[in-house]
């Protein structure tokens, strides 16, 4: 008789990240979704990552959502949607910086694919908050987007000594 031997993984979050997933202020919020423990739900392993020289990261979060999100890293880019105090890996791409997106590309706000596992979200009528962070500085700029237009662009240098600091995810004015 042959046994099937299974492994189970618990992700429980901090009760303060939890608190702050809840927060009415969006970049609380989102500060604490990025850092939720990550389960994937994808039946295929995820894609290996080739560093480049981004030094930091990209988010990209529906207007005035916290619940969902795509983190750019390297040349990676994954979409992640949160339920029950765990963020769940729904979508991965690897990207091609040295391509040009197809017009048609679905993710309209992402560098072209050259694969992909999981199944993309309907982003065709999001409009998205981007912040990009880079380590070497300490500064997110940020910026409003849609298919047609991008505003509200502007930067933060981060002090994370600083009494107000929540993390690398500001607030946008225009938001």
């Amino acid at each position: 008789m042959e046994r099937l031997l299974k492994t189970a993984f618990i992700n429980k979050a901090d009760p303060d990240i939890i608190a702050d997933l809840k927060s009415s202020d969006l970049a609380t919020a989102r500060n604490a979704a990025a850092k939720l423990p990550y389960s994937s739900e994808l039946k295929k392993p995820e894609l290996d990552m080739l560093p480049v020289e981004m030094q930091g990261v990209d988010y990209y979060f529906p207007k005035g959502q916290s619940q969902r999100f795509f983190l750019v890293d390297n040349d990676i880019a994954s979409y992640y949607e949160i339920r029950g105090g765990v963020k769940y890996l729904k979508w991965q791409g690897k990207l091609d910086y040295s391509a040009k997106a197809p017009a048609n590309q679905k993710l309209f706000f992402l560098p072209a694919l050259k694969a992909e596992i999981g199944k993309q979200p309907d982003t065709g009528n999001w409009t998205l908050a981007k912040f990009v962070f880079r380590y070497p500085s300490g500064v997110t700029s940020y910026r409003l987007l849609d298919r047609g237009q991008e505003w509200g662009e502007g930067y933060v240098e981060l002090d994370n000594r600083a009494p107000g600091y929540k993390g690398e995810i500001v607030t946008i004015p225009e938001e």
